[in-house]
């Protein structure tokens, strides 16, 4: 399923998304990637927790898409870890997430403090 969000350009990976200015667009691709590895995990305490926090993750990725100086970071991001996933590099796999994790953690920090 990765592959096919790839080949198709689907996860935000072809240009056509990544330059579009359509936010909703690019967010709902983000979340389509998102949740074909959470359903990949099987782990459903995992997927009950993403699910109950996923109204709150839109608001911000959705507010963090606006700044298009991330959109490219964003699908190398995710590049690295379908990469990792295909070379089954469980170390890769790992620090592209943290990568991953810590770039969007920051994000939402910085989008509070400027919101106070």
């Amino acid at each position: 399923m990765l592959y096919l969000i790839f080949k198709k350009g689907s996860a935000g990976t072809s240009a056509g998304v990544v330059s579009s200015d359509d936010v909703v667009e690019i967010a709902k691709a983000d979340v389509r990637f998102h949740d074909v590895l959470y359903k990949a995990s099987e782990n459903t305490k995992l997927m009950a927790l993403l699910n109950s926090l996923r109204e709150q993750m839109y608001r911000y990725r959705t507010e963090y898409l606006k700044d298009r100086n991330v959109h490219h970071m964003l699908v190398d991001e995710h590049r690295q870890m379908y990469k990792a996933i295909l070379d089954r590099d469980k170390d890769a796999l790992s620090v592209s997430i943290e990568k991953h994790l810590d770039n969007q953690a920051e994000a939402v920090r910085r989008m509070i403090r400027e919101q106070d």
